[in-house]
């Protein structure tokens, strides 16, 4: 896990729902690549398989989505911090299970949008400054040569307990 604000933060993955905002996502990745920012994730490549469920890109085209889903996990984590695109709120389920691997393997998340997802929705309201247009957080990262972190936030989610226990407890 980075250390908070030690080192400027530099690389940046972009997730969201490929068959419903790509668009967007795109559009989101060449912003933060004019501000200066290495977009690790995805790289700006075309569809192949359009309204399908699971969106493949040109370079996936020769793999299973179990591999293509395991390299892009590889480049979240690699990153200093992940946005998600989720215009109106929308999060599909391969983004939800992104998010959690990010959120127990102590990865810096930002959201477009506040979350539809009740969950999800609770801790961007319990947590400050993590939503955010991306001219913001570019602002915020050219500016200041950092972010506001919210890993000592859900970190103390988790002080005794597991993320799974938190969930629980939080639901009883």
């Amino acid at each position: 896990m980075r250390k908070y604000n030690e080192d400027p933060y530099q690389k940046v993955a972009i997730i969201g729902s490929f068959r419903k905002h790509y668009e967007q996502i795109c559009e989101t990745r060449q912003l933060f690549i004019n501000e200066g920012l290495n977009v690790l994730a995805p790289k700006a490549e075309t569809i192949i398989n359009p309204n399908v469920e699971y969106v493949l890109l040109d370079t996936d085209k020769d793999e299973s989505p179990i591999i293509i889903e395991n390299k892009f996990i590889k480049q979240l984590l690699a990153s200093d911090l992940v946005y998600v695109c989720n215009p109106e709120g929308y999060i599909g389920l391969s983004v939800m299970f992104e998010l959690g691997i990010l959120i127990t393997s102590g990865q810096e998340i930002y959201f477009q949008e506040e979350p539809l997802d009740p969950l999800l929705r609770d801790i961007t309201q319990q947590a400050k400054n993590i939503i955010l247009s991306p001219s913001q957080l570019c602002e915020i990262i050219i500016n200041h040569n950092q972010i506001w972190s919210s890993r000592p936030w859900f970190d103390g989610l988790y002080e005794s307990q597991s993320p799974l226990n938190f969930i629980i407890h939080q639901r009883e």
